[in-house]
């Protein structure tokens, strides 16, 4: 399915299986240690759960995981090859 066609599209096997492992690992540690917040909306930040039900953390590239990096990198490629190849300016 193609993202200019459709607006979105799947790609089976993105990461290798021990990357994928290893970044659900970090994920549920940082579930264990309670690092996740509450995602909220709205300028002022509000939440709700019946609004948006995630839960968030945010993290530099310097203190995330090995696992976590990968996916951030893969990430940065995806957003630059976007812009490149849909004349796009995502900056982030």
């Amino acid at each position: 399915v193609s993202l200019s066609t459709h607006g979105f599209f799947f790609r089976d096997d993105l990461l290798p299986a021990g990357d994928a492992n290893r970044i659900r690992s970090e994920a549920m540690g940082l579930v264990a240690r309670g690092a996740l917040r509450e995602a909220g909306f709205g300028r002022e930040g509000k939440t709700d759960a019946r609004v948006r039900g995630d839960q968030l953390c945010w993290m530099e590239k310097t203190t995330a995981g090995p696992g976590t990096r990968v996916l951030m990198s893969l990430f940065e490629r995806l957003r630059q090859t976007v812009n490149r190849e849909l004349y796009l300016g995502v900056s982030r």
